[in-house]
């Protein structure tokens, strides 16, 4: 190896995300293993040259009599390499391995997900070992195409993204690099307890298939890149499908991701449709569920007549129908009738209830005539299919109701519109409409009502 690492796969796979992550904020996970400290270490060496901002992030799971000192561990190299530490501790109780394995990675993985803000990036040192480990544990689980494809080098996590640097890195090739630089790390001794499935693959089918077969692992990671060139062929043609039937929500209010005719998907054979859902999802950065939740879904949409209404979750988004469009949304709040609220309609107002903003924006001749307000309050309510407003001086009196269908408002967004009154008289529905007795007119001072969604 001489006195030198510039050819290793490590440095060259560091020094090409550094370049990638120039001048922004870089969570690093830190368990204290080799791995993981290699990761720390080989980033420590290039922060400087693209301006990165490196914090050490260590989730003390508090399942081993050694968890303390991991985290002491953890706690000196960060101030050895002057690196920023940060810690969290985990109370679990759960008598199943297969069950606690799963609680915790879903529990780490949440706190990890916590911590980045927009464009902060959150690295592990997930190697090419542990990608060829999990490519055979999806197998026997029955996974797909995309399963099968093992672990995945970038993904959304939050408001920010999950990189895995060391992805096309034996561990050898990190194990090297440890050595090289005498680096100190942690055993963790439930990595040998073969009751954990990654363990008994580890330790025992991956090492009985390369003693037949000595160039399984390579034999298995170039299988992986013929599924992954077959997974870009169904982007492919998801992206083609889409394009026949996305159409923007454009009478949305909040958030969302579109939305597909109805008849045009249920037209496509079943893994088209499975297909263009799967497509859909990736393409807003989150991850699709199994083959048979979106099959589930297709089949509601094949069964049920045009008024019916679907509601499909999936983690933290989820489908919904609404007349002949199925849409893609965040995950929707709980409708609550909010809390009436006073407002001196000046700046803006949080309803934390609904997770609205509501602003008054000054200017001439536009919205509701400011005058109206220098001595009454403005109330604030929500929606009451009992509220009726004449939006059109020489129209018919409309209730909220009417008024949101013809306007196509979809059923879930209807509760967090607020409506807005003088005295007992609606006068104002953000967005919809205003009663034409409050507009401003040309040279008048007005408020133009925009809406917000809040955190």
């Amino acid at each position: 190896m001489g006195n030198s690492l510039v050819n290793s796969p490590v440095v060259e796979a560091i020094e090409k995300f550094g370049s990638e992550a120039k001048e922004r904020r870089v969570f690093v996970g830190l368990s204290g293993g080799i791995d993981s400290q290699s990761l720390l270490h080989a980033l420590v060496s290039i922060a400087s040259k693209y301006q990165i901002e490196l914090t050490a992030a260590h989730l003390n799971h508090q399942q081993s009599k050694h968890a303390d000192s991991w985290e002491k561990h953890c706690r000196e190299t960060c101030a050895v390499l002057n690196v920023e530490f940060i810690t969290h501790r985990l109370r679990v109780t759960h008598t199943s391995t297969a069950g606690k394995e799963s609680t915790l990675r879903d529990l780490r993985y949440s706190w990890f997900q916590s911590l980045v803000g927009k464009a902060d990036i959150f690295v592990t040192a997930h190697h090419l070992d542990d990608h060829v480990e999990t490519v055979l544990l999806r197998l026997v689980r029955g996974s797909g195409v995309r399963g099968l494809r093992g672990i995945p080098s970038c993904r959304s996590m939050g408001k920010g993204i999950l990189r895995r640097p060391f992805l096309d890195i034996w561990r050898k090739d990190i194990a090297a690099y440890a050595k090289f630089y005498g680096l100190s790390w942690i055993e963790d001794h439930s990595n040998s307890d073969e009751a954990h499935d990654r363990n008994f693959v580890r330790h025992k089918v991956i090492t009985q298939l390369r003693v037949r077969w000595p160039g399984c692992a390579q034999s298995i990671a170039r299988s992986v890149d013929h599924l992954m060139s077959a997974d870009r062929l169904l982007d492919g043609v998801g992206a083609q499908d889409m394009s026949t039937m996305y159409q923007n929500a454009n009478e949305c209010r909040f958030a969302n991701f579109g939305k597909i005719d109805v008849a045009q998907f249920n037209a496509l054979d079943i893994e088209r449709r499975n297909n263009v859902l799967r497509f859909w999802i990736k393409s807003v950065r989150f991850e699709a569920p199994g083959y048979r939740r979106l099959s589930e879904l297709c089949r509601q949409l094949l069964s049920v007549n045009l008024d019916s209404k679907i509601r499909i979750v999936f983690g933290d988004f989820e489908f919904r129908r609404y007349r002949n469009y199925l849409y893609l949304l965040p995950k929707q709040r709980k409708p609550i009738r909010a809390v009436p609220m006073v407002w001196r309609a000046n700046g803006s107002c949080e309803m934390p209830q609904t997770g609205v903003r509501i602003i008054a924006c000054h200017g001439e001749g536009i919205g509701l005539k400011a005058s109206h307000f220098t001595d009454d309050d403005v109330l604030i309510g929500s929606y009451s299919r009992s509220v009726a407003l004449r939006l059109h001086r020489n129209g018919r009196t409309r209730t909220l109701r009417n008024l949101f269908q013809e306007n196509g408002i979809p059923p879930w967004e209807r509760w967090r519109l607020p409506v807005l009154f003088l005295g007992d008289n609606p006068i104002c529905v953000p967005s919809i409409g205003l009663v034409p007795d409050f507009a401003a007119r040309k040279g008048e001072n007005g408020l133009e009502i925009v809406l917000e969604e809040s955190l």
